[in-house]
């Protein structure tokens, strides 16, 4: 599905006007693909691309300087992991982080999160949106490489 910056904008914030309290404090289950020390490796529900992944955590915090170390080892950790998938899943080895702090920068929520977008030309002009498959299967996808491959790279390091 193809959309113009413009329809995009337009359906997020008409989605985003009508929420009556924070969606990442209310994360349903089923985009979750793993969590670690109180962070989460979702899928995006509006994203730039397929695979387009998440890092949000579950306290109620909106600076990367209030995340404690435990939380800022497990951003680390699924940030590798989202890595690993996305490369598993959409074939691609490069990978975008977009993170966005403060009153101008364009974040929409304040909640903490990243953005882990693999990489396609057009990702950060927001100009086109290709997305093929919903979040959904994306989420189920993803959990299935995790559930049968693991994650070769972290095996070690998981406790």
């Amino acid at each position: 599905m193809e959309l113009s910056k413009n329809m995009r904008d337009a359906y997020y914030h008409g989605v985003m006007a009508k929420l009556d309290k924070c969606p990442f404090c209310d994360l349903r289950e089923k985009y979750i693909i793993t969590e670690r020390s109180g962070m989460v490796l979702t899928v995006n529900l509006f994203p730039y691309t397929d695979y387009h992944l998440m890092i949000v955590s579950r306290r109620h915090i909106e600076a990367l300087a209030d995340l404690n170390k435990k939380e800022w080892d497990a951003v680390l950790f699924l940030s590798k992991l989202g890595f690993d998938l996305i490369s598993r899943a959409w074939g691609e080895k490069k990978v975008n982080i977009l993170y966005r702090e403060g009153r101008n920068s364009g974040k929409s929520l304040g909640h903490w999160h990243w953005h882990l977008i693999p990489f396609v030309r057009e990702s950060f002009s927001f100009k086109k949106f290709d997305v093929k498959q919903p979040p959904l299967k994306s989420a189920q996808r993803l959990r299935r490489f995790l559930k049968n491959y693991g994650s070769p790279r972290h095996k070690k390091r998981a406790r």
